[in-house]
C-alpha cells in the first residue's frame, strides 16, 4: 500500500522513528498542509495563553502566600491554604480524567 499500513509493526515504527529525527512530522489529511507549519502556526498563541496564566498565577499567589505567611495559621492562611491544595486535587483529577478517556 501507498502508506505502508500493511508493513509489520517495527518496520512502521523504524520508518516513523528516522522521520522524526529528519524532521518530517508528515502531513495533515484533514488541514492538507505539513505538520510541522501546522504546529508553528499555533505556537504564538499557545505562548501567549501560557505566558498570560503564567502572569495571572503569579500576580495572585504571591502576593496572597506573602500575606499569609506574615500571618501563620491566621483564617486567611488556613483559607489559602485550603483553596491551594483544592486547586492542586483538582488540576490532577482532571487532568487524570481526561487521560482515562
Amino acid at each position: 500500500m501507498k502508506f505502508g499500513i500493511d508493513d509489520p509493526i517495527f518496520v512502521r515504527y523504524l520508518r516513523w522513528l528516522v522521520a522524526m529525527l529528519h524532521g518530517d512530522w508528515g502531513f495533515s489529511f484533514s488541514s492538507r498542509i505539513n505538520v510541522d507549519q501546522l504546529i508553528l502556526q499555533r505556537v504564538p498563541t499557545t505562548l501567549f495563553v501560557v505566558g498570560s496564566s503564567q502572569i495571572l498565577a503569579l500576580a495572585i499567589a504571591l502576593p496572597v502566600g506573602v500575606y499569609a505567611a506574615m500571618r501563620p495559621y491566621s483564617i486567611f492562611d488556613q483559607i489559602a491554604n485550603t483553596v491551594a491544595f483544592v486547586g492542586f486535587f483538582v488540576a490532577d483529577f482532571l487532568h487524570r480524567a481526561a487521560a482515562d478517556s
